[in-house]
């Protein structure tokens, strides 16, 4: 359930610190905590009853709560903010009884004078600087979760896309951002690709779409090239356009694989698709990439097996059972390439290349009746596409498909739909 999890914290935050920062932050956080300890207890076992008592004991209180949450588990972001909040106007409300206090007038007076102006000034500044800062990654993370919860919502990449848009517009150097934006982008490919619009504005906005997918697979190991995940939303983005024989897909694919295993060798398994299997016998993808590898060197015994696999952990997915389909055609095992294909269009009925393929096989099968229907019904989804009229025309004429050939038919197809 967790392979796609990446862990960046540990039992607690504290404990975290110590690999995250080493010695020296481990020891920031000791400090930290027995100062804060120690004034608690020094302003506990005083007797003094003042309005600032009042006020100070339940700070106290509630601050070494939230110290301990840090200590015993991870509090997330809202949490530390009020744990710092309390601390702070702890400080500011019991210092004053334990510290000596000193006036100094800004910008009047000595030279001690002009320079605590400038310090504060410095600090000010940078205090500014550093909270915009903050802010805009802070707004840009939550644009990027409303884009995640949006998706799972609607199913709608297009909506979703338009959260990533002003994340990136907040603050373009969030690579998390570009990496969500490279999934909803192969996510908007698919539906374009399966929606068989050839039109003119559906060819320029599929091209569009891949042209900014590609580039913001770019800009995320651009700016952190540090990250194997950025490395492989890379490599997965390459890896579908491979599918699909855009030259020079393989071999880009191949070398991010590469990145995120140099960045992340525990990663191994998404490198070597039988190592990934081994880990996790599950694994869809890994058995889907393997079909088409074997598919393309015509080992069709092989490639079957991995097809099959594919849509047994991956039973909802239409796109597994067309691979299926298509991996029996090419191997003129028509009848089981009816039967994925059929399960593919129970999964998404408008799948306009399951349906070419369906009718072809059914040609294959010589039950020409229900491929005149198969490719009626195609005609109808998708008018006027030429190579679907002239298919229904000599079927009904009753002459032979020149064109109906394992391999062009294979080659045609596969050309077409999306890898996972």
């Amino acid at each position: 359930p967790f392979w796609n999890t990446n862990f960046t914290t540990g039992v607690a935050s504290v404990a975290t610190s110590f690999i995250t920062v080493g010695l020296l932050g481990l020891l920031a956080w000791i400090t930290f905590i027995l100062a804060v300890l120690w004034m608690s207890f020094r302003f506990w076992a005083s007797s003094s009853d003042t309005p600032v008592t009042a006020l100070a004991l339940p700070l106290s209180v509630g601050a070494l709560y939230l110290i301990a949450l840090q200590v015993l588990s991870i509090p997330g972001e809202v949490l530390s903010l009020f744990m710092y909040l309390f601390v702070g106007l702890l400080i500011a409300l019991l210092v004053p009884s334990y510290v000596r206090e000193r006036t100094v007038v800004l910008g009047r007076g000595d030279s001690l004078s002009w320079l605590s102006l400038a310090g504060a000034t410095l600090a000010a500044l940078m205090l500014v600087i550093s909270a915009g800062a903050s802010a805009r990654v802070v707004l840009a993370e939550m644009l990027v979760n409303k884009a995640i919860v949006t998706y799972n919502t609607t199913q709608d990449p297009d909506k979703a896309t338009v959260y990533i848009e002003r994340a990136l517009r907040v603050y373009p150097r969030d690579d998390r951002a570009h990496r969500s934006a490279v999934e909803l982008g192969l996510l908007s490919l698919q539906k374009l690709i399966a929606s068989s619009d050839t039109s003119e504005a559906a060819k320029a906005k599929l091209q569009t779409t891949l042209e900014a997918t590609i580039q913001n697979g770019l800009d995320a190991v651009s700016l952190n090239g540090a990250s194997y995940q950025n490395w492989l939303s890379l490599a997965s983005l390459y890896a579908q356009l491979a599918g699909s024989n855009i030259p020079g897909a393989y071999e880009s694919a191949r070398a991010a694989f590469q990145k995120a295993l140099d960045e992340n060798p525990t990663s191994a398994a998404l490198q070597n698709l039988a190592q990934a299997v081994r880990l996790k016998p599950d694994f869809a993808a890994a058995y889907y990439i393997a079909s088409q590898i074997y598919a393309s060197q015509e080992d069709y015994q092989n490639a079957q097996q991995a097809a099959a696999n594919a849509v047994k952990y991956a039973s909802g997915d239409s796109q597994a059972w067309y691979n299926l389909g298509i991996i029996e055609y090419s191997a003129e095992d028509y009848r089981d390439a009816v039967g994925a294909l059929q399960q593919a269009l129970v999964i998404q009925p408008q799948f306009a290349n399951a349906l070419y393929v369906l009718g072809l096989s059914y040609y294959q099968l010589d039950n020409v009746a229900d491929a005149i229907t198969v490719f009626e019904a195609l005609d109808k989804l998708d008018p006027g596409q030429q190579i679907v009229t002239d298919i229904i025309s000599i079927l009904k004429s009753g002459k032979k498909l020149p064109q109906a050939t394992p391999s062009q038919d294979a080659q045609s197809s596969t050309s077409k739909p999306q890898t996972r």
